[in-house]
């Protein structure tokens, strides 16, 4: 069964991907609104102002960017416990990619005024530069990602000892082992 965490990334996922189609099934709802109770249609109408939201949109395709990587490193995590350095590479990978990932501010900015309604410098310094605000708000998201994992990580090294109890690495060890102690 996964975990809430899998349930947010596959549902940003979901939304990104599809987010064409649910719009056309919330105007649809709301086309035929005969046909649905009042809930139903006032739901419909939210979620719908919601995807064409700038801000919502932009967050999106941050975060799917991110979730990207990110599932990928968790399912190590969750697989490799014992494994402290392999998991640490991953764990630098991760905070590598998530750092070339703040080059990519134009093409998400981009996108997501293509998709959605104009940003609006009402979220935001009342008369700043509402890019400049995105750009200060995609390089926070990263900043927080990558802070958190560093704040999560920074002792593990500590726990590399652990590698030892990994039942796989016995034939390796052994080999290693038995080569250090000959020279």
């Amino acid at each position: 069964m996964p975990i809430p965490r899998q349930y947010t990334s596959r549902l940003v996922s979901t939304v990104f991907e599809k987010r064409d189609a649910v719009k056309e099934l919330f105007d649809h709802i709301l086309e035929h609104h005969d046909n649905y109770d009042e809930d139903s249609l006032r739901c419909a109408d939210g979620f719908n102002a919601r995807l064409d939201d700038f801000e919502f949109c932009f967050l999106l395709h941050t975060f799917n960017g991110i979730f990207e990587h990110s599932d990928v490193l968790f399912a190590i995590l969750q697989s490799k416990t014992l494994d402290v350095q392999f998991c640490l590479a991953r764990v630098k990978e991760f905070c590598d990619t998530i750092e070339r990932a703040r080059g990519r501010f134009d093409e998400i900015y981009e996108a997501t005024a293509r998709i959605s309604s104009a940003p609006s410098a009402r979220r935001g310094p009342a008369k700043g530069d509402v890019r400049a605000h995105y750009h200060q708000l995609h390089s926070n998201v990263l900043d927080n990602i990558l802070c958190q994992i560093w704040n999560r990580f920074q002792d593990h090294e500590q726990l590399m000892f652990l590698s030892l109890l990994d039942s796989q690495q016995f034939k390796t060890y052994r080999f290693r082992f038995r080569r250090e102690k000959s020279h």
